[in-house]
């Protein structure tokens, strides 16, 4: 269990929490600014891990992503060396990295590597995405995005935050990609 000073990200920090599945451990987060640096003490049990993340935030918007951000990075990093393991998608959960890739622009590899803490393998699983979606995805005014949800999934995954079914349990599929087409349909005139 999570207990901290900035309930407002409690949820964001139970899910980096709840990839090291078998901790059984109440977690105590302690964050705070002094300055340009934000400080954040973590106590696991007996161990106390301490970080400090420099930063200027420009809005109160891009305040509240930065310390959403350290505090789940030093998290991950508190839960790394106290379960003495690392994840394959480092301190990401949730889900769409890929928008996290367009945000830090060209140098996301660097980003995604060495603050995030994802590995290469997923790394380039994103490069790659990203250059799937070259001609595709674009930052023009004048496109629209689309969301989908498909709520079915091979298996459940612990993180996720999305209401979904495994599919082999899932008896309903056939009736909603039923309505799932006519909610494309009626949407086509909003889109244009």
């Amino acid at each position: 269990m999570i207990i901290t000073n900035y309930e407002k990200f409690k949820s964001d920090l139970n899910e980096v929490l709840n990839e090291f599945i078998n901790l059984n451990k109440d977690v105590v987060i302690d964050g705070f600014i002094d300055g340009e640096t934000f400080f954040v003490k973590i106590f696991i049990s007996d161990k106390r891990y301490d970080y400090a993340y420099t930063y200027k935030p420009n809005s109160l918007l891009e305040e509240k992503r930065f310390q959403k951000r350290f505090l789940k990075l030093a998290l991950y990093h508190a839960l790394c060396a106290y379960t003495n393991s690392s994840l394959p998608w480092g301190a990401l959960t949730g889900i769409r990295p890929t928008k996290l890739a367009y945000q830090q622009g060209e140098n996301f590899e660097k980003f995604f590597l060495n603050t995030m803490c994802v590995s290469a393998e997923k790394t380039q699983l994103i490069k790659r995405i990203l250059e799937t979606q070259k001609g595709i995805y674009s930052t023009n005014p004048d496109n629209a995005n689309l969301f989908i949800s498909i709520p079915f999934c091979p298996t459940r995954c612990a993180y996720c935050s999305f209401i979904s079914n495994e599919i082999s349990k899932e008896k309903l599929i056939n009736g909603y990609i039923d309505r799932l087409i006519e909610e494309v349909e009626a949407s086509k005139p909003l889109i244009k």
